[in-house]
């Protein structure tokens, strides 16, 4: 379900660069051997793919990009619009997705290199 709230990527960040070697998050839940029965369960209504983004920000930008995860999206709690080139070689597509593990900054040459998973919980077009 998408929220008619939801928040929207920051129009001043640059898109990130996605590696596309995303994969379905494991939906299953199996329970205890009983019986030789082994009880499994849908943890979703459906499953999400997890994407490893990376971007890179000038300081100005990183400042602004720690400002809407912290408290826009309550420290990657929120969903948010967003969007990607994905599947590769297709058209930039608006997705609502959710930073699932926080992020990594690294600073080179006057840069910040972030990555972040995200999980794509749907296509706001869908």
């Amino acid at each position: 379900m998408i929220l008619e709230t939801l928040n929207v990527w920051p129009s001043t960040l640059p898109l990130p660069f996605v590696d596309y070697n995303g994969e379905p998050r494991n939906g299953v839940v199996m329970g205890k051997e009983k019986d030789l029965v082994i009880l499994r369960r849908s943890r979703f209504e459906r499953s999400y793919t997890t994407l490893l983004v990376n971007w890179v920000f000038t300081d100005a930008q990183f400042t602004a990009f720690k400002t809407f995860y912290k408290d826009t999206l309550g420290l990657g709690a929120s969903q948010f619009k967003i969007e990607l080139r994905y599947p590769s070689n297709s058209v930039l597509t608006e997705y609502s997705v959710r930073i699932s593990e926080g992020f990594e900054a690294t600073y080179q040459e006057g840069l910040l290199n972030v990555a972040a998973v995200l999980e794509l919980v749907n296509p706001v077009n869908f």
